[in-house]
């Protein structure tokens, strides 16, 4: 089944990524959790808010929030760092590693 017109052109990626200047590596995790739907998630978001709070946080985190197909409420964080280095240095000072 075809939903375009036949060559049709979309006017811009419908995803995209555009970092600053002299990156050259980039170090992304997820973090996520999976509850029945009507939990609090808020354990989890609150250990994930505390946990960034660390020397060398994430330069941005993405969130995402779904219901699956199996009626469970799913939440994912996604947390970005411009260098391993960068990320390393705050996984030694986080709070994850005792909880992750």
């Amino acid at each position: 089944m075809k939903n375009m017109p036949e060559n049709w052109e979309p006017p811009v990626d419908a995803w995209q990524s555009a970092y600053d200047e002299g990156i050259e590596e980039l170090v992304f995790a997820y973090f996520g959790s999976q509850i029945s739907s009507g939990e609090s998630q808020s354990e989890f978001e609150d250990k994930f808010h505390n946990g960034i709070a660390a020397e060398s946080p994430p330069s941005f985190v993405t969130r995402a929030q779904y219901v699956d197909g199996s009626g469970y409420e799913n939440i994912v964080f996604i947390a970005y760092w411009k260098s391993q280095n960068a990320f390393d240095i705050w996984w030694q000072s986080s709070t994850f590693s005792q909880w992750w």
